[in-house]
């Protein structure tokens, strides 16, 4: 009986498919990740203080109603004289405080959209009561 001698050949495994399907998604994640760009408010609680009916006099108070109805210091206004009406008060005094009190029901967006126009037109100092 004669045996004839198999030679075992090695498969190669190809790494170009590998690496280029590692580019492929190195790319998309790059590009994917410059759209999903955070923003953030600063919010800070204020720390207690004895004196809260001196530090008041002057703020300016921001009701927001739950189907989103604005009135400012009492008075019904639109979103778009809030920022005249915040900018007078900001040309008299510099340091204007405004305290924003949104309804309890009332959509996280619009006091969102409400913050960034009080931001825009240059306040600084306003806290979110209850």
């Amino acid at each position: 009986m004669q045996f004839k001698k198999v030679l075992k050949t090695r498969r190669l495994v190809s790494l170009t498919p590998l690496i280029d399907v590692v580019f492929i998604l190195l790319i998309f994640f790059m590009l994917a990740s410059n759209f999903s760009q955070w923003s953030t408010i600063d919010v800070s609680a204020p720390a207690p203080s004895k004196n809260v009916q001196e530090k008041m006099e002057g703020t300016i108070l921001v009701r927001i109603s739950e189907q989103g109805r604005i009135d400012v210091g009492g008075k019904p206004v639109n979103i778009a004289s809030i920022s005249a009406f915040v900018s007078k008060a900001l040309k008299e005094n510099p340091d204007q405080k405004v305290l924003v009190k949104p309804h309890e029901n009332l959509p996280i967006q619009k006091m969102v959209d409400i913050l960034d126009l009080l931001r825009d037109t240059g306040i600084t100092n306003f806290s979110i009561i209850r």
